[in-house]
């Protein structure tokens, strides 16, 4: 039994006892694992066998194992573990390792269906003993180890860390990202003079964003102090110059002159939770394709505050080399008005390239709730260019992390924030396969769309008065070009009805 299992140390035995199977282990029938000479017996290991704790899929195990001890070429035992793939939980004298099987079906599982990793490893204890009679070694934490390092490594292999000459932690904020391959990026995807285009052609070329607030993926204090292993290479912004950013304008009022009562604006300064380290998570996305931005998500602490979205947004455009940019954000009436001058007062980091023209909107569903005035200079329906976007893409996001949103407010600062690093990560990453199947679908849907609608536009106004149409067309122009002109949406002139009392 033991020969057979030399290569398969974590398989389920049973033993006959006469009247029925009674459950054993390999270990206990003498199975020893020897590793560093391909199974072979190191002629340098030490007399005593080391006792390991194995997590797998198959549950929790007790293995037997002989280290290569050789004097000129043994590696340090974690690199042994390492090569049979085996997760060590500590460094210098591991007593406990997860496989790598266990760890990348934990990850696909948590990943697609937000399961956590409490639920998972007492799903394993049952598969190891269902009736809890045996004295299983409780190993949660250092799981919990295994995952976060898994996490952190895998994230920079993905991205291909290990071969900058300069090491690892030369890695560059926001450069373990999974970026959207459709998004405008010059010198990647645009073609050669896209910037000396006709005003009228520019929002080809045009970057789409939302932001938002999501006051569900909060924090509990509990009084530990960690950081994140990959602080600011990915989505979250790195916590150490956010923090300190934040810490500048605690008492920074954000006044509400909406004609309607925003709770984002209201309930910026209200006090957080006494218990509560983090009262949201703040975030940018791209809004035709709902991927997350790098360097474009951070906590909020009290309320939707502006000093923190600036933070967010302004570092996710740092280094954008676009010149055209919409902007869609549910206060944007109110969060725009002031950020130039907020800006001035802001580090280089936070600055972005002076050319760049930023046209704010308010996303569709959220604009119902706005004032006239809002609902058509913040309108996306009115803005030149904006096509079909409707500004909420952002709210996708929020509905699938949410669901880890129970798990996360219990992780330490720093687990927290690389789990919900790797959540939108994976979103990101679906979205990209899923890419080329949505665009078409769209295109094949776009094209015949505006044919149709081209023919009726020129059969209604066919159907006016040239010199009607003819001045509606000069409004439109002005009142695009300064929205003190006289708005047309809004006209109360008894000849010339407004669109929204139409």
């Amino acid at each position: 039994m033991c020969v057979a299992h030399q290569h398969h140390p974590l398989h389920r035995t049973e033993v006959w006892t006469g009247g029925y199977f009674e459950k054993t282990t390999l270990q206990s029938l003498g199975l020893t694992i020897h590793l560093g000479h391909d199974g072979d017996l190191c002629p340098f290991a030490l007399p005593k066998l080391d006792l390991l704790t194995v997590i797998h899929t198959t549950g929790i195990h007790t293995v037997s194992v002989k280290f290569c001890e050789c004097p000129w070429s043994s590696l340090p035992r974690r690199t042994q573990l390492l090569r049979v793939r085996w997760w060590p939980a500590t460094v210098d004298r591991p007593k406990t390792v997860t496989t790598f099987a266990a760890l990348d079906m934990f990850l696909k599982l948590t990943l697609q269906s937000k399961l956590n990793m409490y639920d998972f490893y007492l799903s394993l204890e049952h598969l190891s003993d269902n009736t809890c009679t045996r004295n299983l070694k409780y190993r949660y934490k250092e799981f919990t180890r295994c995952v976060h390092e898994c996490r952190h490594l895998l994230s920079c292999k993905r991205s291909a860390r290990g071969h900058d000459p300069s090491g690892v932690t030369a890695t560059q904020a926001g450069e373990c990202a999974v970026e959207c391959p459709a998004c405008p990026q010059p010198g990647r995807n645009l073609p050669e003079g896209w910037a000396n285009q006709p005003e009228h052609d520019r929002y080809k070329y045009a970057l789409f964003l939302a932001m938002d607030a999501n006051f569900k993926l909060k924090s509990k204090d509990r009084g530990i102090k960690d950081v994140p292993l990959g602080d600011g290479w990915g989505y979250f912004v790195p916590s150490v110059p956010f923090k300190e950013h934040v810490s500048l304008y605690v008492a920074q009022p954000e006044m509400n002159t909406c004609e309607s009562q925003l709770r984002a604006v209201d309930h910026a300064n209200l006090r957080s939770n006494a218990k509560l380290l983090v009262n949201g998570v703040g975030g940018v996305n791209c809004s035709r394709h709902a991927l997350n931005r790098r360097i474009g998500f951070g906590d909020l602490q009290r309320g939707e505050k502006f000093c923190n979205m600036d933070f967010c947004v302004l570092s996710t455009l740092h280094d954008v080399e676009v010149t055209t940019l919409y902007l869609s954000y549910d206060i944007a009436c109110q969060w725009f008005v002031n950020l130039p001058m907020r800006m001035e007062e802001y580090p280089h980091r936070l600055q972005v390239n002076p050319n760049l023209v930023i046209i704010v909107a308010i996303p569709k569903l959220h604009l119902v709730g706005h004032g006239p005035k809002c609902q058509t200079i913040y309108s996306l329906n009115y803005i030149p260019g904006s096509a079909r976007t409707c500004g909420e893409s952002i709210e996708q996001i929020w509905s699938g992390q949410n669901a880890v949103a129970m798990s996360t407010r219990e992780m330490s600062p720093g687990c927290r924030q690389d789990t919900l690093d790797d959540h939108l990560g994976a979103w990101n990453f679906r979205k990209v396969v899923g890419l080329g199947k949505q665009l078409l679908a769209l295109l094949r849907e776009a094209v015949p769309m505006k044919v149709l609608h081209g023919n009726m536009l020129e059969q209604f106004s066919a159907s006016l008065k040239p010199h009607h149409v003819s001045n509606w067309r000069q409004m439109v122009t002005a009142w695009h070009a300064d929205n003190t002109c006289p708005n047309l949406v809004l006209s109360t002139s008894p000849g010339n009805p407004g669109i929204l009392r139409v």
